[in-house]
């Protein structure tokens, strides 16, 4: 890229792209505080990888102070307890607690506990379903899918069991009844002569 080319930026904002911003506009809309220097943005030409407006270099020169938008997490050591406070970027690295030195991986509070709270108590309603749903399901003898007993093809594969010719089984029940009949007509009439 050559110096004199100006480029502008999409940003990512409210889970959508926007833009193009140019670097003034991204400028002001740091100090309004409608972004962070944490907020995603890609040049427009598409060029590059989405990254922080922060890490951008050159994009926020002569942009005035920024504030430092950054948290610090709350940890508490899984190990003998003892909280203190870490960087918000250190999430999923390793520190060592300054108490005990044990081995910590750092993790974000709040949505992503709720999440795997929410992904282990998923997986427990699905198991309980399943087992419900078991008695109703039987599985596929070529994919081992569990399909439903009535299903006319299972809907994992498409395996459609072979059926028995319709009217196979009245046919045989009917002379079967028919030999019986006349069973009980020529013992009748060998037993009365």
């Amino acid at each position: 890229m050559s110096k004199g080319l100006r480029v502008n930026y999409l940003l990512w904002i409210d889970e959508k792209a926007e833009g193009p911003y140019a670097k003034t506009q991204i400028a002001e809309m740091l100090a309004s505080g409608k972004i962070t220097d944490q907020t995603r943005c890609l040049p427009e030409d598409g060029n590059g990888d989405w990254q922080p407006v922060g890490t951008v270099p050159g994009l926020l020169d002569g942009a005035g102070p920024r504030p430092n938008l950054r948290m610090e997490i709350n940890i508490t050591c899984p190990h003998c307890g003892h909280s203190f406070l870490v960087d918000e970027l250190r999430v999923g690295q390793e520190v060592n607690c300054p108490s005990c030195n044990e081995l910590i991986t750092i993790r974000r509070p709040g949505f992503l506990s709720a999440l795997a709270t929410g992904v282990s108590e998923f997986k427990k309603a699905s198991r309980e379903i399943a087992e419900e749903q078991e008695v109703r399901l039987v599985h596929c003898p070529d994919c081992q899918g569990l399909v439903s007993r009535s299903a006319t093809a299972c809907p994992h594969c498409g395996f459609t069991p072979p059926e028995a010719p319709r009217g196979c089984v009245e046919q045989v029940v009917g002379y079967i009844v028919l030999f019986v009949a006349v069973i009980f007509i020529l013992v009748l009439f060998y037993s009365c002569g």
